[in-house]
This record gives C-alpha cells, structure tokens and sequence, in this order.
C-alpha cells in the first residue's frame, strides 16, 4: 500500500504557527489585511509578491522546523510504516520558498518529531498526476484543488480531504470529506 501525505493542513497547523509572525510583520512593514474572510492566510493579507518572498525569506526555515505536528497523525503514519505501507510526504512546498535544502528542513522535521516516512517529494504542483505516475493508492491532503487533481489524473488513487484543521465548504467534495486520523485510518485499511 502506498500513502500519500500532505504536510500544512494536514500532519501540521502551520496557519497556526505562522499567525504570530504574520502579525509581527505587519507591523514591521506596514501592511494591513484584505477585507475579505478566508481560510488560506496567504489569500488574505494585503502583500505584494515582494512582502510575501521576503516574508517567506525571513521565517521559512524557522517555521518548517519549528512547527507543531499532530500527534494522531504521527501515531497513524508511524503504524503504518511499521505495517510495511510506503510513505509518500507530497507537498507543494518549493525551494523558491524555502531553498535548496527544503527536502533537508523537511527531512530533519520528521525526524525531530520521530514521523518515519519512506519519501519526501517537494515542489508537486499536480498531486493527481503524480499519485498516477507513481501508483499512489490514498492522497491525503487539505486542498480541494488537489483532491480535484487525483480525481482528474489519477483512475488509482483514493483522494482523501481531511478537514481536521481547517474546514470545508464546497458540497461537491464532501464524499471525500474526513476530520479525524481514526477515520482515515479505517479508509486506508479497509479501503472505501
């Protein structure tokens, strides 16, 4: 069994962790929030491509390293792994964020949180086509747009849309809607 995992929204809270820096930045620069309710920060702050690289700059290593991780998430992973399913972290995350060494940060994350993992794949902008490229059977991830991916590219992988930290408002996706890691746990061990 091969399992893909998001990292933000779904083994972390990283909106969480970076709220207090957001803030801090705010006032160090001047900028204000949009006037908008959302559930992604980056699409509600008032921040041009260069506030939001020199933010990223500034906090990216500290916050990956730093972050929280759910514990339920880390129990599921570590008993799979143990199990004999193949991990698969998935993130979007990319070096043009964070450097060069964000398989690293990424890598000394997990292991600092004791999470074993089989791969790290950073920078994958289309998880569907990855997950069917790479035999992906589950895809467990926050985004809808990514969920959207493995249900357009991938006739193999399961999608996943786990809603634990942050919640879901699109009807259409709610099939695949789960908000808790023992409910994933018995998706993945007893398919659907």
């Amino acid at each position: 069994m091969r399992i893909g995992i998001d990292i933000d929204g779904v083994l972390c809270d990283s909106t969480k962790d970076l709220s207090g820096r957001v803030i801090r930045w705010n006032r160090e620069n001047g900028s204000k929030y949009k006037e908008r309710d959302s559930k992604y920060w980056e699409t509600i702050l008032d921040w041009s491509e260069e506030d939001y690289r020199d933010f990223i700059r500034k906090y990216c290593k500290d916050i990956l390293l730093n972050v929280g991780v759910s514990k339920e998430a880390k129990r599921m992973i570590n008993n799979w792994k143990n199990s004999g399913f193949e991990i698969f972290i998935i993130t979007s995350r990319c070096t043009d964020d964070c450097g060069n060494d964000l398989e690293k940060v990424t890598y000394d994350w997990l292991k600092k949180n004791n999470i074993n993992v089989n791969y790290i794949i950073t920078s994958v902008y289309n998880k569907g086509e990855f997950c069917r490229t790479n035999k992906i059977d589950f895809m467990i991830d926050d985004k809808i747009r990514n969920i959207q991916d493995c249900i357009e590219n991938s006739e193999v992988t399961r999608p996943i849309l786990f809603t634990g930290i942050s919640k879901n408002d699109n009807v259409d996706y709610k099939k695949y809607e789960v908000d808790n890691w023992e409910k994933i746990n018995e998706i993945v061990t007893g398919g659907f």
